[in-house]
């Protein structure tokens, strides 16, 4: 499941995917950071510092969410929005990309 895992969260564009669950804009134009408010309940009791950061690079794209307190790539992201499992999460992106799911016996 590890390398299905590593191949979906590079093949995920996390910016679409956490899009469908945030109105998400970029932080400067042109730019690789976006900002959104966040889809997930605080946990430092500050509703109106509920932000979502979702950073696209080239190497990695990841989420960081403060007022939660999680960050994460897109498997995490799933888990999260979806309410699934880190083995449901990476089955339901990999459905999404049409990656074949082979176990590799390695877990989480």
């Amino acid at each position: 499941m590890k390398k299905v895992a590593s191949k979906v969260n590079n093949e995920t564009d996390l910016v679409e995917l956490a899009s469908r669950h945030v109105d998400l804009k970029p932080e400067i134009e042109g730019g690789s950071v976006f900002i959104g408010v966040s889809p997930f309940p605080t946990r430092i009791g500050n509703e109106e510092g509920r932000l979502i950061v979702v950073t696209s690079g080239d190497s990695a794209d990841y989420w960081t969410d403060a007022s939660y307190g999680e960050a994460g790539d897109a498997v995490a992201f799933v888990e999260k929005t979806e309410s699934l499992s880190y083995e449901d999460a990476v089955k339901f992106l990999a459905n999404r990309l049409g990656v074949p799911l082979v176990d590799d016996g390695v877990g989480k």
